[in-house]
């Protein structure tokens, strides 16, 4: 009798301590809607992404020739951070951000505005297998160059591997959209950069931005056994540990004992 209690004991113990299997290390944090400023230089949880903010910048110059008319700096503070499933949202306060590039007296008039923000992304439950981007409503006009777009990008740390998506509007031509890229293999972590918008025009023409893009994440799970296979292995073992110990504790029959 003892040894069947200590055979089910076992079992329950290799069993609850499966169960328990430390998982990856997470954010003590989730992330919340906000200004973007209250983001930058810390780290949260979307889902089972663990997102580092590390820095955002931005300008918006317009010049004729060698002169330049006006120039101005994008900042954090003048953007909000929204989490959605699977990563989040950046948006400009104000709302739409156009652009019109002045009309050349010295040569060229052009006007480039754009915001960029870097990130370090880690899925601590899987792998990165593409990422998405969502500006909503891009539009390039005039008949010189005009042209609207968002990206997006990841680079693996210490692999090579990337993750991309783009879409971007030039004047008199389609919407162009380029989704959930992967340039080599799945993986965990890396540094990123997701350029919320880029407005570039010339002489005359003009571009715009609806005044928020979306970033999402696509991930697949790690290459690792299932909860329940590891449970069955676990039983398993602890159904050999247990036959053994009830084979050592069987009485030993002398066949010369009379």
């Amino acid at each position: 009798m003892r040894v069947r209690v200590r055979f089910f004991a076992t079992v329950l113990f290799v069993v609850s301590g499966l169960a328990f299997l430390p998982s990856a290390a997470k954010a003590d944090t989730q992330c919340v809607a906000g200004s973007l400023a209250s983001v930058i230089g810390t780290t949260c949880d979307i889902g089972s992404l663990q997102i580092s903010f590390t820095s955002f910048s931005g300008s918006n110059e317009s010049v004729d020739g060698s002169q330049t008319l006006s120039y101005s700096t994008w900042d954090a503070s003048q953007f909000a951070f929204t989490p959605v499933a699977g990563g989040f949202t950046i948006s400009l306060d104000s709302g739409e951000e156009s652009i019109t590039a002045p009309a050349s007296d010295h040569g060229i008039g052009e006007t480039v505005d754009a915001a960029v923000l870097d990130f370090d992304v880690t899925d601590t439950t899987g792998n990165l297998t593409g990422i998405a981007v969502d500006p909503g409503t891009l539009s390039a006009t005039g008949s010189n160059l005009a042209e609207a777009s968002a990206s997006g990008q990841v680079l693996c740390s210490g692999c090579g591997s990337e993750i991309s998506a783009t879409v971007y509007q030039n004047e008199n031509m389609p919407l162009v959209s380029e989704q959930d890229q992967l340039s080599g293999s799945p993986f965990s972590s890396g540094s990123g950069n997701a350029e919320v918008f880029l407005l570039n025009a010339e002489n005359g023409d003009s571009a715009s931005w609806s005044g928020a893009t979306t970033y999402t994440f696509e991930s697949a799970p790690a290459n690792a056994p299932e909860p329940s296979v590891l449970t069955m292995l676990g039983a398993g073992f602890a159904f050999l540990m247990g036959a053994a110990l009830f084979r050592k504790r069987q009485p030993t029959i002398n066949p010369h004992a009379v």
